[in-house]
């Protein structure tokens, strides 16, 4: 059952927050800053605007630390504003020259069916670095009850959080499907990243896979809950 948190902290750039420690709070809004700066114009939106949408970190349940570390602000297609998700991909300078992104969807297997929300949503995730080297098959198949593949959605996520992340390793996402066959990656490529895909039952060497926790903050629809109130949300079937 999903819950709601309701509890208020202090207001930081005109939005209210759920209390966290303070370092989780400046990452929020140097996140919310960053992807404020790459989306909102195109979404038709100020700054100030944009941020005030943004759901807030949940507090990082204790089952998470040392697994999923990482709190990021995951922005999602808004196809009736014309952003797709190759017009992310295209915002965040990372080169879709075979059009994968074009045929991405949700792994439809996912064990609780999870898929990805209407709204910009945050999620605790890993960069990847504690799963080098291992097939999207076998990272499928090994994911705990709370655990699942990242997405596509994640992995930008991950990237305005952290720009330099492509230079360092390329990326897998098993939450994310082209066919039965084949999974989206992001990977350097001559200091341009681009989208990529590979064979699902294939270990590429160096090749890190994103995964997170399936608790999940989504925005709150503005027709809907006041704007101080957030819900952490498990999905299930």
């Amino acid at each position: 059952m999903a819950e709601r948190d309701d509890r208020i902290g202090k207001d930081v750039a005109g939005v209210q927050h759920i209390e966290l420690e303070q370092r989780f709070v400046d990452e929020w809004l140097r996140q919310a800053k960053a992807n404020a700066a790459m989306y909102a114009e195109a979404l038709g939106m100020s700054e100030k605007e944009y941020i005030e949408g943004l759901p807030h970190f949940a507090p990082q349940p204790k089952a998470y630390i040392g697994r999923f570390d990482t709190p990021v602000i995951v922005q999602v297609p808004v196809p009736k504003k014309g952003l797709t998700l190759r017009r992310m991909i295209s915002l965040s300078d990372i080169s879709d020259w075979d059009n994968s992104a074009g045929v991405s969807v949700d792994w439809p297997d996912d064990p609780q069916g999870f898929k990805t929300p209407l709204v910009t949503y945050t999620t605790w995730l890993n960069d990847g670095a504690e799963l080098p080297s291992r097939s999207p098959t076998a990272v499928r198949k090994a994911l705990a009850p709370d655990e699942r593949g990242g997405t596509v959605y994640d992995g930008l996520g991950l990237c305005v959080s952290d720009p330099t992340i492509l230079a360092k390793q390329p990326l897998d996402f098993p939450g994310s499907h082209l066919d039965e066959n084949y999974i989206l990656t992001l990977i350097p490529n001559r200091g341009k990243p681009r989208v990529h895909y590979h064979v699902l039952e294939y270990a590429y060497p160096g090749l890190q896979t994103v995964v997170a926790g399936r608790q999940i903050v989504l925005a709150t629809p503005p027709d809907q809950l006041p704007r101080q109130q957030y819900r952490p949300v498990g999905f299930k079937k």
